[in-house]
């Protein structure tokens, strides 16, 4: 700390050098302590990232067939044939090992093995030796598998990114993703920054009353669950579920499902799906109201959460159709 706090600055104005002052924070550009202060916040945000991967609440973005990312396979040009996972979630070389083996050219791409003559698709294969046996039924099974799979041979190879409506990554959908993400769990480990929590912070503050209610103090849980204009929005949300709303449940019951008795495993996925959903658009609106003066009414903030679940359950879920009308007329059905 004494290297940090006796060093000393100036910043050049025009080409000038100012008076020299003190820094407050931070070290000198070029200083050999900064990779060492990075080192030391890295380890922090890595345990930090590794805490929340046990605790299931982050999920990692997976690619590959059936994934997050898919991949459509065009002419096959841009698609390796036995080391991507382009037929099924598994690539050739590790579910049909045997045969891979037997390959004369193991980086050979889809375009060379599956030749288009204009009219059909020929096989065309370049063995070590013949495949005999298992190996022989191994690649009767990937002929049949790959029949399966819908080429066009007139189009190069693409990816298509499943949480998109139009199949294409968008940076700004990704952040809006990550950062419902960070938000539930900072509402979990009550690092938002309501009116309490700053105070807890040492900032000075007039008051730490809720700036909607003025009840009570704005702690997480007030400004999500209790205030009174937010608890309203709670009501509709699981009178629209039919499920009984809890006077006395926390942010944490919430996020974490505790109201999902009797429900099925995927129906508890969904409900879960519904609070985080209402739990992030209460924290986005209630920062609206405070900065901008935009009201946010319990009805209009019903709709909300209904077209901002179902964008969220409908690109991900694979093992039910999830349909617009019942999801918001009749989502009962999809809790047994």
């Amino acid at each position: 700390m004494a290297c940090l706090q006796s060093a000393s600055i100036s910043i050049l104005v025009n080409g000038s050098p100012t008076k020299e002052f003190k820094l407050g924070r931070g070290v000198r550009q070029g200083d050999p302590l900064s990779p060492f202060l990075f080192i030391l916040a890295t380890e922090g945000l890595n345990a930090l990232t590794k805490s929340v991967l046990k605790n299931n609440m982050f999920e990692g973005v997976e690619i590959g067939r059936d994934k997050s990312f898919i991949k459509t396979i065009g002419d096959g040009g841009n698609t390796a044939f036995w080391s991507d996972a382009w037929a099924s979630s598994i690539p050739f070389e590790q579910s049909y090992n045997r045969l891979f083996r037997l390959e004369r050219n193991r980086a050979v791409r889809v375009k060379e093995r599956q030749l288009w003559d204009g009219n059909t698709t020929i096989s065309a294969w370049d063995w070590i030796r013949e495949p005999t046996g298992r190996t022989l039924t191994e690649l009767q099974q990937i002929i049949a598998l790959i029949a399966s799979i819908p080429m066009d041979h007139s189009k190069s190879d693409s990816w298509k990114w499943e949480l998109s409506g139009n199949g294409l990554f968008s940076t700004n959908k990704l952040s809006k993703l990550i950062d419902s993400k960070v938000f539930i769990w900072r509402a979990r480990k009550k690092r938002l920054p309501t009116l309490y929590e700053l105070d807890k912070r040492g900032i000075d503050l007039n008051s730490v009353r809720c700036q909607l209610c003025d009840d009570d103090i704005e702690s997480v849980d007030h400004a999500l669950v209790f205030c009174k204009h937010v608890f309203e929005i709670w009501e509709k949300v699981f009178d629209w579920w039919g499920v009984n709303l809890l006077s006395s449940i926390s942010i944490n019951e919430l996020f974490q499902g505790s109201s999902n008795s009797g429900m099925t495993e995927f129906g508890s996925k969904l409900w879960q799906a519904i609070t985080w959903a209402t739990g992030y658009l209460i924290w986005h609106n209630r920062n609206q109201k405070i900065f901008n003066n935009k009201a946010w009414t319990a009805p209009i903030a019903l709709c909300d959460i209904q077209v901002k679940s179902f964008d969220w359950v409908a690109k991900r879920c694979r093992e039910k159709k999830i349909d617009w009308h019942n999801w918001v007329h009749n989502p009962h059905i999809f809790l047994v």
